[in-house]
């Protein structure tokens, strides 16, 4: 398990935050979950450092937060608590950049409003599928899945910093 791909699994989440429902969350505990799994090599259902550092270096370099009890060992629970607190705090992040965005207050960006989110305005054409010149939460939500769903293929995942 390398650092780009634990890496990669917090940043995708950042951006699925922005639109994805809250039911949804829980899907990507798992899935970090899953990764966690992989990484606990001696199979005893906790991660040790030695054990995030060999291979997860980026989980290392999170460890001390996620370590809930602090014993020193993540179980796969402190992974989900700590990806949902993740996701739930970037959903707001993320919510409150496009209200911030929206000068109009529309629920919608336009092209010009979307300047404001580099990364989302350098994929604006992409995410306006209706090609109505505006980018709507929906839209977003569904090229964020769209993504999402390319995760266990990093050479053709894109992320998105907003």
């Amino acid at each position: 398990m390398s650092k780009m791909v634990w890496m990669a699994g917090l940043m995708l989440m950042s951006g699925v935050a922005l639109a994805e429902p809250e039911r949804d969350v829980q899907q990507h505990a798992d899935s970090f979950a899953e990764n966690f799994r992989r990484v606990d090599t001696n199979h005893d259902g906790r991660l040790s450092m030695a054990e995030a550092e060999k291979n997860a270096p980026g989980l290392a370099l999170r460890f001390a937060p996620i370590d809930a009890n602090h014993d020193g060992l993540l179980s796969e629970q402190e992974i989900r608590d700590f990806v949902k607190t993740f996701v739930q705090q970037q959903r707001k992040k993320s919510a409150q950049r496009f209200k911030d965005a929206d000068k109009d207050h529309s629920g919608a960006l336009s092209r010009e409003e979307a300047r404001a989110l580099p990364g989302l305005f350098a994929r604006f054409d992409e995410m306006d599928t209706n090609r109505d010149g505006q980018l709507t939460l929906q839209e977003i939500g569904d090229y964020v899945r769209a993504q999402a769903g390319q995760r266990r293929q990093p050479q053709q995942r894109d992320k998105i910093n907003y």
